[in-house]
């Protein structure tokens, strides 16, 4: 894998796949995207920048690269991209092969340009803080602490404003110092432009123009009423301090039963407006320091009462969130407005409770904000993570604005769009794929804010098809991309930074091969991680186990090797192998699992995710785990439960958390003191390696992870062994080491998630044969970690679609234990639902679970296409395959002397019907009992009791099930 991080440090470019599928069905099979995660400002040693403008291909604009073809006599250069061939201008006239300018060295793919001409003057940054004062007087004291240290760091040159808000927001005027003025706005309103331009006194003892944007000094305002609220950080030291110093807590009432009144929206609104009118265009950032849920004006998250909790994650998923959509329309304005202005929304959110961060996010990731979550500002987290803006030093930021990003490929190649802090601008290309993911349907891209560290994930769309055509058209087996990103440097000046790559195509018998030795594991786990995240985001009823599940059985199918219904002879190439494990862990990661998250924490969570590299965002996938012990040198170890030793120190890197975990033994001879005593100084040595690998650690990450230090059978622990591998808990055969540990957890252990891979891999391969039409659903396998049941599709009629999903509960017992089979049948009146829907699979799992059977779940034809009998037939037909033990599970582990059927609704009916086709076939196949819940039937006139409503609802659907028959006459629906 070394040769990826070679890549990555030369152009700050990761992609899963190495050598490209050569055709759309090959990449489409590779079930991974052709992708890649790109680090626009990533620090390259020796990068030569040039003091010129790039010279740019006359027809695709794509830049003059190490890749081009050159006629050194007719000075003509050939564009990769297009071929279209180009004049070198005069200034180029002494190139030679000999004498090549920086561009064209095989070395330079990456570079950056600085023109003095195009630039213009070095612009400062512009920094408006925003604060928060409904707080406790401790925490506006750690905020005001902070605030003064930052103030000490601003670069000189930088503009500075400062907002305060709580029930109302205050606009401090810093350019008047002789006292404290501020401009006053109600919290319950947004304000725009035109409100601040009037009430501000912009144009005091001036004409204001009748027509017009009016925004910043080329448009009419002057530099003397700009500077009243944005001053030079060298100018306002003493207003600023003063500002800072005087924060108190907000001065309204507050009853006992009820929330502060806090207009976060409308501050942010005033800040976006004020920084427009002023500032346009410019490279500046709004700073939020929040301390607690709004509740008053736009962007509210929850009412002042106390007895209002604050959404969940289950008040997201019902609907019953009725704040929650109106909050992120109003911050999607803000950020349209601040892309448009070229700002950025940076927030730190310090508080226990939420303050709205899940509803913020469009605004931050759009702008490429930052964001900090912490418990309080007086904790390390925030205020270390805050100085790290402002420090210069070897791990500082590098906070750059106003980025354009554009991009071209090769033909054959579209781009379906970035998931990463960025907003589409929107530009139609021929480089536009149909299929949009993320932010798409454009070549180019706005980044208001990006630092050295902002990654963004492309996806991209294979175009050519198969054919002779193709192929006779193929004149390379060579690909490119171009990724031009224009940006304002954290210097100042204006900055174009090109890094052009190669790969290759696949082709021949020998392409699985190519694919495989070009296929890079970690940037494989970084995309699908984005992926997931995005889909579960914008995708409804979305199961991100289920697609994870189908994804990785299908790459183990194409590339792993085996024999057919020979699980044992699984296998992956050692360039494969891990990625098993990087799925396993994303299963159990905050990223998928939201409970016991709020959704202010898993948006954290995952706008981290989304800006972060691939190095980065492995560890927060599958976290590092360093053992420390008198036995050996700090060497990696297994993320397993098996690690933990009473002789021995951890140190586990989950990047949002640190943790330096004592054994047992260690931490008894911490407390005796035994590090401080003569002739112990190894221990001591002991104790304080994890301390510096752990302080390394924090000081090259933003934000600043939290450091846990802890002890075996702490409270604390829980840090550690919630990321572990649990092949030790309460109830596993297998016991502890001596000293060990075990979770308690019914989570499913990696050994045992393996061997359903394999086997369903396996077989999913041996019945490939049967529909080749639908091979993403001819046996989907998922593991509910909760239950232990294992589930997957079989299709049973590749024309009609018919399939079943079964359920396989854990055995407790032997492998080989018999359990019951029970044919279970979905209700909705035979014109909705599935085995697939949410309800039903949620029921058939746990009912798998508690009785302890073999379920087989039919997914039967639905009227009013397929009219009845059409569901009957399906139905029967799932019976006779259950009952023949066509399936591996249901030959080795089900028991059909105990055949049993169930079906609620419309089910429950088909539950009736199968009994009466059985009992017409000989009594075959034999049924020990039938489950009716809530039987659904139907008959030519009305029972005693059932109101005419309800009669005339059942006859019209009854009409829809089978359109055939008289309304409300159905022999076929009525027992008896």
């Amino acid at each position: 894998m070394s040769e990826f991080f070679q890549l990555e440090e030369a152009d700050g470019i990761r992609m899963p796949w190495n050598v490209i599928p050569g055709t759309r069905e090959d990449a489409l099979s590779c079930v991974v995207p052709v992708s890649a995660i790109y680090t626009p400002l990533k620090p390259i040693d020796k990068m030569t920048v040039v003091p010129y403008s790039p010279l740019r291909c006359r027809m695709c604009r794509s830049i003059l690269n190490p890749f081009s073809s050159v006629d050194y006599n007719s000075k003509i250069w050939q564009c990769t991209f297009c071929f279209q061939r180009n004049q070198f201008p005069q200034h180029y006239s002494s190139i030679s092969e000999n004498n090549l300018p920086p561009e064209l060295f095989p070395q330079y793919t990456t570079m950056e340009y600085i023109s003095a001409a195009e630039t213009g003057p070095v612009a400062p940054p512009v920094f408006m803080f925003v604060v928060d004062t409904c707080m406790i007087e401790e925490e506006i004291d750690y905020l005001k602490s902070a605030l003064a240290q930052t103030a000490e760091l601003l670069p000189d040159n930088s503009l500075v404003g400062f907002i305060t808000f709580g029930t109302y927001v205050q606009v401090h005027e810093l350019g008047f110092g002789l006292l404290p003025k501020s401009y006053v706005f109600k919290g319950t309103k947004e304000v725009n432009k035109e409100q601040i331009l009037d009430q501000m006194c912009f144009f005091s003892g001036k004409q204001k123009p009748a027509m017009g944007v009016i925004a910043g000094t080329r448009d009419g305002l002057s530099s003397e009423s700009i500077s009243r609220f944005l001053v030079p950080a060298s100018e306002c030291e003493f207003v600023l301090n003063s500002v800072i110093e005087g924060l108190q807590k907000d001065p309204w009432h507050i009853p006992a039963d009820q929330r502060a009144s806090r207009c976060t929206g409308a501050a942010l609104s005033v800040a976006a407006s004020l920084l427009g009118v002023c500032v346009p265009g410019s490279g500046a950032r709004i700073m939020a320091f929040i301390g607690g849920p709004s509740t008053e004006g736009p962007g509210s998250i929850v009412s002042k009462s106390l007895s209002e909790p604050i959404r969940s994650h289950k008040d997201l998923d019902k609907d019953s969130a009725p704040l929650y959509d109106k909050a992120v329309k109003f911050y999607d304005q803000i950020a349209k407005q601040l892309v448009h202005q070229g700002h950025v929304l940076d927030l730190f959110a310090c508080a226990v409770d939420q303050v709205g961060v899940a509803e913020m996010k469009v605004a931050i990731e759009k702008t490429g904000g930052i964001v900090v979550l912490a418990e309080s500002f007086g904790h390390s987290v925030f205020k270390d993570s805050l100085l790290r803006i402002f420090q210069s030093a070897n791990n500082d930021l590098g906070l750059s604005f106003n980025g354009i990003l554009e991009i071209n490929c090769s033909k054959d190649v579209k781009i379906q769009g970035i998931i990463g802090p960025c907003t589409s601008l929107e530009k139609k290309s021929p480089l536009s794929a149909d299929t949009v993911i993320g932010q798409g349907n454009t070549s180019a891209w706005k980044m208001c804010g990006l630092d050295k560290k902002t990654s963004l994930c492309f996806v991209y769309d294979i175009s050519r098809k198969v054919g002779p055509d193709s192929i006779a058209q193929q004149t390379s087996n060579q690909l490119y991309f171009q990724y031009v990103t224009y940006y304002q440097h954290h210097e100042g000046q204006m900055r174009l930074r090109v890094t052009t790559i190669s790969r290759q195509w696949s082709s021949g018998s020998a392409s699985v091969q190519e694919l495989v030795d070009g296929f890079d594991q970690e940037a494989a786990a970084a995309v699908v991680a984005r992926l997931v995240s995005f889909k579960m985001e914008t995708e409804a009823d979305f199961d991100p186990i289920r697609w994870l599940d189908r994804a990785l059985i299908r790459l183990c199918t194409k590339f792993g090797d085996y024999q057919k219904e020979t699980p044992s002879s699984f296998s992956l190439s050692p360039r494969l192998s891990i990625f098993p494990q990087f799925m396993f862990n994303l299963r159990r990661s905050q990223f998928i699992q939201v409970f016991n998250n709020s959704p202010d924490e898993t948006a954290y969570f995952r706008m981290m995710l989304e800006r972060e590299n691939v190095g980065n965002t492995v560890a927060m996938i599958q976290p590092s785990l360093i053992s420390y012990s008198f036995q050996s040198e700090p060497m990696p170890v297994l993320l397993d439960v098996t690690a933990i030793a009473p002789d021995k120190i951890l140190l586990l890197d989950s990047y949002f958390t640190v943790v330096i975990f004592h054994g047992m033994t260690i931490a008894q001879w911490r407390n005796a003191g035994y590090q401080d005593q003569e002739g112990h100084e190894v221990f001591a040595k002991l104790l304080k390696d994890p301390h510096v690998e752990a302080d390394a650690i924090i000081k090259e990450r933003f934000p600043v992870p939290r450091l846990v230090v802890c002890d075996q059978h702490g409270s604390q622990a829980r840090f550690l062994l919630a990321k572990l591998n649990p092949s030790v808990t309460y109830n596993s055969d297998n016991a502890a080491a001596s000293g060990g540990d075990v979770i308690f957890t019914d989570d499913v252990s990696f050994d045992v998630f393996m061997d359903h891979l394999q086997r369903s891999a396996s077989t999913r391969a041996a019945g490939s044969t049967a529909s080749t039409n639908l091979p993403s659903r001819l046996l989907v396998w998922s593991l509910d970690n909760a239950t232990g049941v294992t589930s997957r599709d079989v299709v049973l009629d590749a024309d009609t679609g018919v399939s079943v999903r079964l359920y396989l509960p854990k055995l407790q017992g032997k492998p080989s234990t018999k359990l019951p089979v029970l044919v279970f049948f979905h209700g909705g009146a035979f014109l909705v639902g599935s085995a697939d829907d949410a309800a039903y699979h949620s029921y058939v799992n746990a009912l798998a679970a508690a009785a302890g059977v073999l379920a087989v779940s039919v997914d039967y034809r639905l009227a009013p296409e397929h009219p009845l009998p059409a569901a009957y037939d399906d139905s029967w037909a799932a019976l006779q395959w259950a009952a023949s033990a066509q399936d591996g599970w249901i030959a080795e582990h089900g028991d059909l002397s105990r055949l049993f059927l169930a079906g609620d609704s419309a089910g429950a009916n088909i539950v009736h019907d199968m009994l009466m086709r059985a009992s017409s076939n000989d009594g075959q196949p034999r049924v020990e009992g039938a489950i009716l819940l809530h039987p659904w039937f139907s008959g030519t006139t009305a029972v005693d009791g059932e109101l005419p409503a309800a009669s005339k609802v059942t006859g019209m659907l009854w009409s829809c099930a089978c359109p055939a028959a008289p309304l409300r006459s159905a022999a076929p629906t009525t027992p008896g």
